[in-house]
């Protein structure tokens, strides 16, 4: 059954500056010209230890591109917690960035290459009409919790601003399956992420560039 609380809120995991700084003590040598930002999908334990990093994006080069996804296994990040105010493992994303001597100035302009152009959505809902609320902001995002199993066991809305998009938003989420995710140990577990829902008009055909899923990564790194 489908849990909508506002006691506590369902919290993705965030990179701290202890994130970074270890990080960066584990990427290779960065020589002039080689600074590089990547947005990454990052799958976490209870404990805030990576498990699994997936490169979506990448400004920079491909040397470095890999090895700050390949190092981010292991790093530690805050932990998320589920809505009974829980740690547990977490899948969410966000940019993790090296850089050469010097060149630290490159960071922002790298950041908004990743940045421009907004994740795919994970659903699209169709319309037959669009609603004001829902035609100036057609996008929403959820935070959900998923069972060992795929199945969507809460939600929580990520806009406050507009409750009754989010419970359309929330009753549309807990009808997917999504994928099943596993610890270290290969145990399935329950975590929580967050769900990106497009709104359009019934009929409108999505632009080549919408249509595909957040799933269709470049590389996975996972802990061994």
């Amino acid at each position: 059954m489908l849990e909508l609380l506002a006691a506590a809120a369902i919290e993705l995991p965030r990179p701290t500056l202890n994130t970074a700084k270890a990080l960066v003590r584990r990427v290779p040598h960065i020589n002039e010209g080689e600074s590089t930002a990547v947005q990454v999908s990052l799958f976490v334990g209870p404990n805030g230890r990576v498990i699994e990093c997936t490169l979506l994006r990448a400004g920079g080069t491909d040397r470095i591109a890999d090895a700050l996804c390949e190092e981010a296994i292991g790093v530690k990040v805050k932990p998320g917690r589920d809505e009974r105010s829980e740690k547990t493992h977490a899948l969410f994303s966000t940019i993790l960035s090296a850089f050469a001597d010097g060149e630290g100035a490159l960071r922002e302009p790298l950041t908004n290459l990743l940045t421009a152009t907004p994740l795919p959505a994970v659903l699209f809902l169709e319309l037959q009409k669009m609603p004001e609320a829902v035609a100036e902001k057609p996008r929403i995002a959820v935070r959900v919790r998923v069972d060992e199993a795929g199945s969507v066991v809460a939600c929580q809305p990520g806009d406050e601003d507009r409750p009754k998009i989010s419970d359309v938003a929330c009753s549309q989420a807990k009808l997917q399956t999504f994928d099943v995710k596993r610890a270290k140990k290969g145990t399935a577990v329950s975590y929580i992420r967050s769900v990106i829902i497009d709104f359009k008009l019934e009929g409108l055909s999505l632009h080549p560039a919408e249509a595909h899923f957040v799933k269709d990564f470049l590389v996975c790194y996972t802990s061994s």
